[in-house]
């Protein structure tokens, strides 16, 4: 009977059509979205959802019915009638089945909820914390050096290193780069490095709730974790709710749950030690503060310490990697960036360069952008949802209806970029007579990789110094290209919410003086 049910109800809401949604094209064969969230899980499974969605808005048109109650768009316009400050749109259930009970920043979907947050975590972003913050991402940054010199050389870093070169020279940089995002937030975060980079290992201590400890790799919870969450979250509530019940005692929970107790580790341990200088942790209120304000419960702690150890780990690693990609198939841009960098940059303060002379570098941003525009780590659609009657692109959309609008397709618009395809830095630069002053106004307006509206990450500042120390450094500190078999062989890229690299094969030539 239950099963019964369970194939009825979609069938007798999609014949129903109450929301409107038959008038727009749903993906799949014989439009199978229109009836079943699977189609999208599917593709989430495999980690190409991003590549399902394209095709169908190319096959379909710009508004496609992705899942039963999910419109994804294309149109230019769309991304910020979705996201912008005036929208009447709320984050979709899909975060309220990533938070659960303990919901961070980035999952709160009650808007109350989640401006109360942002007043208590904006600040720690601010231009003068970033600045306090950047001598601990430069040591990072050196370390980080100082481990790709071994690899480039065939060595290992230590007895711990499980990351092994290839006979012919090559090796996969994207650990080495992950590893370091790990260890710059630990030490931004907590005043504690995970210290990744020494071992050439990513295993930590993760400290459940009841006190217990155990090791764990990084990388790997991380992974699984996000994923397996991710892809349950596209259900509605109640088949959520019974599918993370099903497969409570899987490694894919598992993973999820001892990602967050490595945050939970490191915040029980901070809390106990006062650092020389303040960190991160430092602007959490863990007492009552000045305004009368009450310190946070400690699932509040746990739950803020793992998104900023999420974003801080991932996006950043996601970004570094895509630039060396890029960097190294595109050597006469590898090159001319080098120069531009070695020839305004002190010898002195080579090649980790402090980020004050780095951001009067406008072709190391041009780069960073660039990257953004073509490889942005977000291509995942975030979903929103309707409040009341919302016009979206000229369409007046339902209340309660799931909308999207996915970064990979704007970022590439033919009506807003010249060559949209194709990764050229020097679109960015102002004294480029080559492309517009409309298309310059455009690459302003459209790219986006931190999202817009009250719900943009407000890690921007934090994530353009350290990747602009790490790119810099990278770069007048190595020679790259990619190893045998080219792009298919030496790159691969998988979607969770952010495109992750799954391997980046290079050859690092070290660069003497």
């Amino acid at each position: 009977m239950c099963a019964a049910i369970a194939l009825l109800l979609p069938l007798l809401s999609y014949l129903r059509d109450a929301k409107g949604l038959h008038q727009y094209p749903a993906a799949g064969p014989f439009g199978i979205a229109a009836l079943t969230p699977l189609w999208l899980m599917y593709h989430n499974w495999y980690g190409i959802r991003w590549k399902a969605i394209e095709k169908a808005h190319k096959q379909l048109g710009a508004v496609v019915r992705i899942s039963p109650n999910h419109l994804s768009f294309t149109d230019p316009g769309a991304y910020k009638d979705i996201y912008g400050h005036k929208a009447d749109i709320v984050k979709d259930v899909f975060y309220s089945n990533m938070g659960g009970s303990t919901p961070n920043m980035a999952d709160a979907t009650d808007r109350a909820d989640h401006a109360r947050k942002r007043k208590y975590f904006a600040a720690i972003f601010s231009a003068k914390n970033v600045g306090m913050l950047e001598p601990r991402v430069m040591q990072c940054v050196g370390k980080l050096l100082d481990c790709l010199k071994v690899k480039a050389t065939g060595g290992q870093v230590a007895e711990t290193d499980r990351f092994p070169v290839r006979e012919d020279g090559s090796f996969d940089v994207r650990p080495w780069l992950n590893m370091f995002t790990y260890d710059a937030i630990g030490s931004m975060m907590w005043s504690e490095s995970f210290g990744f980079l020494e071992r050439g290992d990513d295993l930590c201590a993760a400290e459940a709730a009841n006190g217990e400890t155990k090791q764990v790799h990084a990388m790997e919870v991380f992974q699984k974790g996000v994923w397996f969450s991710v892809f349950c979250a596209h259900l509605p509530p109640l088949a959520y709710n019974l599918l993370r019940y099903v497969t409570s005692k899987s490694t894919w929970t598992e993973s999820a749950s001892d990602f967050s107790s490595i945050a939970r580790h490191k915040a029980n341990k901070r809390l106990t030690t006062l650092p020389e200088q303040p960190d991160i942790f430092s602007q959490f209120p863990t007492e009552t503060d000045a305004k009368g304000r009450p310190p946070l419960p400690m699932w509040e702690i746990v739950a803020e310490s793992s998104v900023m150890l999420n974003a801080g780990n991932d996006t950043t690693q996601t970004t570094l990697t895509n630039n060396i990609l890029l960097l190294s198939i595109h050597p006469e841009v590898q090159s001319k960036l080098r120069t531009i960098l070695t020839t305004s940059i002190p010898a002195s303060s080579r090649p980790v360069a402090p980020y004050a002379a780095l951001s009067q570098t406008p072709y190391l941003r041009a780069v960073i952008d660039e990257t953004f525009r073509i490889l942005t780590p977000q291509r995942f659609g975030l979903p929103r949802r309707t409040v009341s009657p919302s016009l979206i692109a000229g369409h007046t959309i339902a209340p309660s209806v799931t909308i999207s609008s996915p970064l990979s397709e704007l970022h590439v618009d033919a009506s807003l970029f010249t060559k949209p395809k194709e990764w050229i830095p020097e679109r960015w630069l102002a004294d480029n007579t080559d492309f517009s002053e409309t298309e310059r106004a455009n690459l302003k307006e459209f790219v986006m990789p931190f999202t817009t509206g009250s719900r943009a990450c407000i890690g921007r500042n934090l994530a353009y110094m350290e990747v602009s120390i790490a790119l810099a450094a990278l770069v007048m500190a190595f020679e790259w290209e990619l190893g045998d078999g080219g792009i298919d062989e030496c790159f691969g890229q998988f979607e969770r919410i952010t495109s992750n690299a799954t391997k980046l094969i290079v050859r690092a030539r070290p660069i003497e003086g």
